[in-house]
């Protein structure tokens, strides 16, 4: 899941809360995104189970390699 900490209904931290407490979805990765990058920020998102943190403005090589990274691919697309 790739979900921006502030969301116009909410908070991702709200969201990956809710996600990671359910047994259905505790598993499913989680990476964030933000255009309010912050040391307190950064540790909270973690606090919640993200695997992955990139801050706004991003470009769409850097959000691919995050989630390959997260998945456990090379750049290839190999698992590694």
């Amino acid at each position: 899941i790739i979900l921006d900490i502030k969301m116009p209904a909410g908070s991702g931290i709200t969201v990956s809360e809710n996600l990671k407490s359910s047994m259905e979805t505790m598993n499913i990765p989680i990476i964030f995104i933000t255009a309010y990058p912050s040391e307190d920020i950064m540790k909270k998102a973690s606090e919640v189970g993200a695997v992955g943190f990139i801050a706004k403005p991003f470009n769409d090589d850097e959000l691919l390699a995050k989630v390959k990274e997260v998945l456990g691919e090379d750049r290839a697309g190999h698992q590694v």
